[in-house]
């Protein structure tokens, strides 16, 4: 009897490439299971037609109910009048409420009858409405269809940056994941140049890690038009004696300075902190603090919910999280400057997380400056599984119930206290990931039994 032949050897199977080439299990991009498999893959396309399907029906109802300028567009509306107001010949008009609101019920013509808009002070430097003056020779509704295309355009640049940072078979897929993004569209649809500001951060970043740190600080300074963003990292180049780049962040800051004093005074650019000043109303004012995606946000909430909390009491504890998650930021950025360092974009996403929730003034549509440090980070060889699915969960479900709970008014304000939440999240699982560079020599003896 003849012994049985031996059986073919199977062929290895090669070991497959995470981003950047790097394989590792814990550090898989999320949802990678997605790009060898049908149904998964069929599943996340039709969750994502869904969304941009709910977007479209509820701003089409905005507009057929409400017209423009009132929800659709109100943003943009408060810029005309603000444009309005720095041409009538008195540019301090720019920061004047009742001049605005005369200017701004004038755009209630394309509202339904009666329809009357509620005014608000612009907090931006006057040069902001200056560069706004071209859009003044249309009428409004065409100036807004431009200044959504600026926006469209600088969203498709946007993702041009992040293309390289994601494995290929996510590339098809990435406008349409960046438009779902939550503060996308709110900011499109409100008329905010939020992404404007996020492809200017998104080449802060780039210049950061190409070691250009002049340039850096010269596309950092475009947050001068919203400081409350620039804040922290501000504070955080001065720690880390980034020179270079807080010298192109202030050169930035002067021309923004001495532009809109040029384009309409010292007397305007005096009133403009009064703008600033004027979102700081805690809870019922035109700001609508519930929208936010912040601590204040859940301070108010839990108002809200015991209204035995006085504002003094609120305040702190808003203070009180934001001092905390200042401090976690700090652990986190401990140790030295290395923009190759292997967890410098999952610390940067850190901080812009940290700006959103601990800014006082912080809407859903700030979200944007998140959508590159957020795919860096994700896209970081070896970062846990945890910290990936936090991050990435904690965008993709209130991004999946923003559109959703759009259309039920008493639940219309969860995503954003799910986003401040998973922001806090992160900067923890963040803080755990970079715990090597934080933790006290003794300590870390200690907990290696030494």
């Amino acid at each position: 009897m003849s012994a049985a032949p031996p059986r073919p050897l199977k062929a290895a199977r090669p070991p497959r490439s995470g981003v950047n080439g790097v394989h590792a299990r814990p550090g898989r991009f999320p949802l990678t299971s997605l790009s060898d498999r049908r149904w998964p893959r069929v599943a996340a396309a039709f969750v994502l037609g869904a969304v941009l399907m709910l977007w479209i029906v509820r701003i089409w109802l905005m507009i057929t109910q409400s017209g423009l300028f009132t929800a659709v567009g109100y943003d943009f509306g408060l810029y005309l009048a603000q444009v309005a107001a720095l041409q009538s010949g008195d540019p301090t008009n720019i920061y004047r409420l009742d001049v605005l609101n005369a200017y701004q019920q004038a755009l209630a013509a394309y509202a339904p009858p009666g329809t009357f808009v509620p005014p608000a002070l612009v907090p931006y430097p006057p040069l902001f409405a200056w560069l706004l003056q071209p859009l003044t020779l249309v009428p409004p509704p065409v100036a807004f269809l431009i200044w959504t295309g600026l926006n469209l355009a600088a969203m498709v640049a946007l993702v041009w940056r992040i293309r390289p940072l994601v494995p290929d078979w996510i590339r098809p897929w990435l406008l349409g994941l960046v438009v779902v993004f939550p503060g996308v569209i709110p900011s499109l649809v409100l008329g905010q140049p939020m992404l404007l500001l996020a492809l200017a951060t998104a080449e802060f970043y780039v210049s950061l890690r190409a070691g250009r740190e002049l340039r850096a600080g010269l596309w950092l300074a475009c947050l001068f038009f919203k400081p409350q963003y620039g804040l922290l990292v501000g504070l955080l180049l001065v720690w880390k004696a980034r020179w270079s780049a807080v010298t192109g962040a202030l050169l930035g800051g002067l021309v923004v300075l001495i532009g809109s004093a040029v384009v309409a005074g010292v007397p305007a650019v005096l009133a403009y902190p009064h703008s600033l000043v004027d979102t700081a109303s805690f809870r019922a004012d035109i700001t609508n603090p519930l929208d936010m995606v912040n601590w204040r946000s859940l301070v108010v909430l839990a108002q809200t919910l015991i209204p035995s909390i006085g504002d003094r009491l609120a305040l702190g504890l808003i203070l009180v999280p934001s001092a905390v998650s200042v401090g976690v930021l700090g652990l986190i950025w401990r140790g030295p400057w290395n923009v190759r360092e292997r967890l410098w974009p999952a610390r940067m996403a850190a901080l812009w997380m940290a700006t959103l929730i601990v800014s006082y003034h912080s809407h859903l549509h700030g979200l944007t400056l998140l959508v590159l440090p957020l795919t860096a980070a994700l896209a970081t060889p070896g970062l846990s599984s945890r910290t990936r699915w936090i991050l990435a969960a904690g965008m993709v479900v209130p991004g999946v119930l923003e559109p959703v709970l759009l259309f039920v008014p008493t639940l219309r304000h969860v995503p954003s206290w799910l986003l401040a939440l998973s922001m806090a999240a992160g900067l923890a699982s963040i803080l755990v990931e970079t715990r090597e560079t934080w933790q006290p020599r003794r300590l870390r003896a200690v907990l290696r039994g030494t």
